[in-house]
């Protein structure tokens, strides 16, 4: 009975000294994680004319089949430029997977024909200074008020990946067509050498 007699009080003092020494420590700063991303929202809303004048929605893909958002600089056309040309080069892959591409810019339903492109793509016109579904999916400028070119992936759910609050482009377009359309890049990289082009004909 004695030594816990003695212990009871050294241990008393251990625990208030730990307890006075811990309070008068500073507080460590708690540091936030950096988050890349936010979870997938759903599409924003694309309302305009398409390439035949016709009322255009999204909302008829959006929860029905995958599709590509490509927003493009319309004063240049389609064929300047090169997410837009990426993809069509990926047709046959795109048709085994039911994919579309809708194509934004502020480009006339008129100039939008030129670009003469198969009905899985799909052009509308974004009108200016509005900008409206720029604005939507993050690709307007506040600072300098103009469009910025942009592609998107939304999936057969409806979502697109996003940050901020805002739909999210891919980061890296080529790579990231593969993965979605599930291509082989180094097969890639054989259909688009020289000696592939010249046998297979014209390529776009």
């Amino acid at each position: 009975m004695t030594w816990r007699v003695v212990l009871l009080p050294i241990a008393a003092v251990l625990i208030f000294g730990l307890c006075e020494y811990k309070l008068s420590q500073k507080p460590e700063k708690v540091i936030a994680p950096v988050r890349s991303s936010d979870p997938p929202q759903r599409a924003p809303s694309i309302e305009a004319l398409d390439e035949a004048n016709k009322f255009f929605r999204v909302d008829r893909y959006l929860g029905r089949q995958e599709f590509f958002v490509v927003f493009f600089d319309g004063k240049k056309g389609a064929a300047d430029d090169p997410n837009l040309q990426h993809l069509v080069r990926h047709l046959k892959e795109m048709k085994w997977r039911d994919t579309r591409v809708i194509a934004v810019s502020s480009a006339l339903p008129q100039e939008n024909r030129k670009a003469n492109l198969p009905d899985s793509f799909v052009f509308v016109t974004d009108v200016e200074p509005i900008w409206a579904a720029h604005q939507r999916w993050g690709c307007f400028d506040e600072d300098t008020e103009k469009p910025r070119q942009a592609i998107f992936f939304v999936d057969r759910a409806g979502s697109v990946s996003s940050r901020n609050g805002l739909p999210s482009p891919l980061a890296n377009p080529v790579q990231d067509i593969h993965r979605v359309l599930r291509v082989d890049p180094q097969q890639c990289e054989l259909s688009a050498s020289p000696a592939s082009t010249a046998s297979e004909g014209t390529v776009p």
